[in-house]
């Protein structure tokens, strides 16, 4: 069911910021705010718990966020509390993300290696993952000293693990194997 939630208003919000040009700076603010839920649970508990009055909710997010972000972000956040959908909020984000995507043509790449990228080697990354998928890259960069090297990239359901631990994983499988 959260999926269909997600979908709904993920798309709802994602035509509200087309009309109003506002498809960056919503998903900015969308995502900031997520984080800021995920962060503080006790906040998005709050405003699920049915003793708390929907009058007090509404207040609590007028203090916090009111003319700090976007006219359609605030009513949109009232509207979800209002409903009890609160607890959606990561399945809309990522839902919203994944139209903004679309409708840019980007794709977020996953990129996990052992020591930061150099500039350089993150550029032919980005050009070669351009060349294979298509689109305009966006990288994610994660550091992972349990690779011991080499790089593990993740898209669009693809991985391509060229790590060293892979490897090592590997080459131990096929010497058991040859030892019976």
């Amino acid at each position: 069911m959260a999926g269909i939630i997600g979908k709904n208003y993920g798309s709802a919000l994602f035509s509200i910021a087309i009309d109003e040009g506002k498809q960056e700076e919503i998903l900015g603010e969308l995502t900031t705010i997520n984080d800021i839920l995920n962060e503080n649970s006790d906040f998005k508990k709050m405003l699920n718990t049915p003793s708390i009055t929907m009058k007090e909710k509404i207040q609590v997010l007028s203090s916090v966020f009111e003319g700090r972000i976007d006219e359609n972000t605030y009513n949109f956040l009232c509207l979800l509390t209002e409903k009890g959908r609160i607890l959606y909020l990561n399945e809309i984000t990522d839902e919203y993300r994944g139209l903004y995507n679309n409708y840019y043509n980007l794709t977020e790449v996953r990129v996990t290696t052992v020591i930061p990228l150099s500039d350089e080697l993150r550029a032919k990354v980005i050009k070669k993952l351009e060349t294979i998928t298509g689109k305009n890259v966006t990288i994610i960069e994660e550091i992972d000293a349990d690779i011991i090297g080499g790089i593990i990239v993740n898209y669009d359901n693809t991985q391509i693990d060229a790590s060293v631990k892979t490897k090592l994983d590997g080459l131990r499988a096929e010497i058991r194997g040859m030892v019976v």
